[in-house]
């Protein structure tokens, strides 16, 4: 009886078998703390690139003084640009618009003198905007989590028409 209580007592105080569950306990957290990095990782990625193809695509086409549909022009170089970025095109949906005003004070408040149509050509300033429609690729975060961060708007001066 002695014999068996003595093996049952070194069975439960044994150190066998401690590095697997120490490796299965830790490998987990490390594996989602891995993938919740790369996952932020493709975030700024991918936020630097919006602000830089945003630029790029609103700096030519308010600058292009042959422009007379600033909507599609903006577009078609937006296209032209995403092209070079590998994540931004990856099939996800891009919204760009354009909105012309006449005065800062329509802008900030978005009224009604703003039109996405300025075929006058009198409006001087133009509002463009990017909305990127990001999808995670892990499971850590949900669709909508990121939506702020993957709209970007720039307010450029129309030169071409300053004349």
């Amino acid at each position: 009886m002695t014999r068996l209580l003595l093996s049952k007592r070194r069975m439960i105080f044994s150190n066998n078998g401690t590095a697997s569950i120490e490796f299965s306990l830790v490998l987990i957290p490390f594996l989602a703390s891995i993938l919740f990095i790369l996952e932020l990782c493709r975030v700024m990625y991918l936020t630097a690139a919006i602000d830089l193809v945003l630029a790029e695509s609103a700096r030519y086409t308010s600058l292009e003084p042959s422009v007379t549909n600033y909507e599609q022009t903006f577009n078609k170089m937006l296209n032209d640009n995403i092209v070079l970025w590998p994540l931004l095109a990856s099939g996800q949906s891009v919204d760009a618009t354009v909105l012309h005003c006449e005065k800062v004070s329509d802008l900030v408040s978005t009224s009604s003198s703003c039109s996405i149509d300025d075929t006058a050509g009198s409006k001087m300033l133009a509002l463009y905007s990017l909305n990127y429609h990001y999808k995670p690729l892990f499971f850590i975060f949900n669709d909508g989590h990121f939506d702020s961060l993957f709209t970007r708007k720039a307010i450029y001066i129309q030169e071409a028409k300053r004349g």
